[in-house]
């Protein structure tokens, strides 16, 4: 296990949840929260909305499969971006632009790809800033 990793139970109260991740996340770790499946779409709104700027959550997009595979589907990072988030995904090569969704429409977009036995969500500090990327990443912003 990466000690740069903490767990959060998701069945804590709601405004616990997010103090919970603020306080992991300002220390400098990364957060699993477990099971996501558990997660309602109450608590991924929290979660968005107290996500500092320079924050990303990370999940899997299952696109055709019902597990993670290294064919069906896209490691998927969001960023908030100004009132907004911004979306890309990748897996062995393959990488997606930036795209922009509003806060509600990820809620929904991350609550359904938390439904399959290996799901995960991962709250953390951006690796790499969306503003940082090369122009090519960003004409769909």
């Amino acid at each position: 296990m990466d000690p740069n990793i903490k767990t959060i139970s998701v069945y804590s109260e709601l405004d616990q949840l997010s103090d919970a991740i603020l306080k992991e996340y300002y220390a400098g770790y990364k957060v699993n929260l477990e099971p996501p499946q558990n997660l309602t779409r109450s608590q991924i709104l929290q979660i968005l909305e107290s996500l500092p700027e320079g924050g990303a959550i990370e999940f899997f997009e299952y696109r055709d499969g019902s597990w993670i595979n290294d064919w069906s589907g896209l490691f998927t990072t969001t960023q908030r971006l100004d009132e907004a988030f911004a979306f890309k995904g990748g897996n062995h090569g393959r990488s997606s632009s930036w795209r922009k969704i509003s806060t509600s429409d990820l809620a929904d977009f991350i609550l359904a790809n938390l439904r399959q036995p290996d799901a995960f969500l991962q709250v953390g500090r951006a690796d790499r800033p969306v503003r940082n990327w090369h122009s090519s990443y960003l004409d769909e912003l």
